[in-house]
């Protein structure tokens, strides 16, 4: 693991949990940007190709003004994990990657760092990068023959089955629809408990599909190239 990030383990072990009353888990979202990138006008999208992180959301999703007090984002705060910012947790659509982390604070980092495993801007950043890399969600999917296709429709079933062959747990996925209304693999979440432990995610809430995310249907391209 990169030396930037600050061991994960070390967290747990010196860190009490606790939070308020607001939310009760999380939900760690990831972006496949080829989909996204199929829907809007996009800028470079990092290489190699992988997913990219959209948020860490407390759900059931509070309003900041419901939370604890906490601080204003502050970029040079996330001096440390910039490179590993800008690589994984890039602005897609719009120049500009820290207007897209402020966003992600101000609406959910603001409450997650109720939970003293997060505690403040850096570490609501830092959480989020460990998750993702061990999550390792392109090549957890490959170890089930799923792999990025122009031609192949997944059935959502399988989808959801070979995730959770390889997590132990039921996670939730979010399409789009291309600009020729095919339908694509948009996200991928999962759902963490206080301690930070992966969940079943809970598919019959309502987790939201705010534009240009939909439910995903009964098949779906988890796609290549842009369509």
């Amino acid at each position: 693991m990169c030396h930037c990030l600050f061991a994960l383990s070390l967290l747990l072990s010196v860190a009490g949990i606790s939070h308020g009353e607001h939310w009760t888990y999380l939900t760690f979202t990831q972006i496949w940007p080829i989909s996204y990138c199929s829907f809007v006008p996009c800028g470079k999208i990092p290489e190699p190709v992988d997913f990219t992180v959209h948020g860490l959301w407390p759900d059931p999703f509070p309003k900041t003004e419901q939370c604890d007090p906490a601080p204003d984002f502050k970029e040079d705060i996330l001096k440390p994990l910039k490179s590993l910012l800008n690589q994984h947790w890039p602005n897609l659509d719009v120049p500009g990657n820290p207007a897209f982390w402020e966003h992600e604070w101000n609406k959910h980092g603001k409450c997650a760092i109720e939970n003293k495993l997060i505690a403040n801007e850096l570490q609501y950043f830092n959480v989020s990068l460990i998750l993702r890399e061990d999550l390792d969600l392109q090549n957890k999917l490959k170890a089930q023959g799923i792999t990025p296709s122009d031609s192949i429709e997944y059935k959502k079933e399988d989808f959801l089955k070979a995730l959770k062959a390889e997590l132990g747990v039921l996670a939730e996925i979010a399409c789009v629809l291309s600009k020729s209304g095919k339908p694509l693999l948009d996200e991928i979440r999962v759902c963490y408990n206080l301690a930070l432990k992966v969940i079943d995610c809970d598919i019959s809430a309502n987790y939201g599909y705010e534009k240009p995310t939909i439910k995903c249907p009964e098949t779906f391209l988890f796609p290549y190239s842009t369509q």
